[in-house]
């Protein structure tokens, strides 16, 4: 059985359930333990990131106390993380997420609508 971790990070979770429960069930059914650690805020990020190796972090925008675009700044910092892929998404239609990523390597951008099809591009690769 293989292991995939997602760090999940969004201040609205109630919508979420709905796409980790799909996300489980079709991990399942790959022989895969599917660990999806929701998060309402980037705060303790150093902490989380010490408990499980991630393969994919997913960051919403709209957030308080700080923007996604400001954890993602936080989390690129750190040399070590990296290579994990970021999926950065909104709702807002009006918010330009590209412009606020700018050169950050490994940060991809979707609208909330498309979140459950891009995670499974990054953790069912080949299904």
């Amino acid at each position: 059985m293989r292991h995939k971790f997602i760090l999940w990070i969004d201040d609205m979770q109630n919508w979420s359930h709905i796409v980790t429960s799909n996300l489980s069930i079709l991990a399942t059914k790959y022989d895969i333990n599917l660990v999806v650690l929701p998060q309402l805020n980037g705060e303790d990020l150093e902490q989380i990131f010490m408990m499980y190796p991630f393969d994919l972090i997913v960051m919403d925008y709209h957030m308080e106390p700080f923007n996604g675009d400001k954890y993602i700044a936080q989390i690129r910092e750190e040399e070590h993380l990296d290579n994990i892929p970021i999926l950065f998404y909104s709702q807002d239609q009006n918010v330009d997420l590209n412009n606020l990523i700018g050169s950050m390597r490994n940060v991809y951008v979707t609208n909330r609508a498309s979140v459950e099809d891009r995670i499974k591009e990054f953790i069912f690769p080949n299904i």
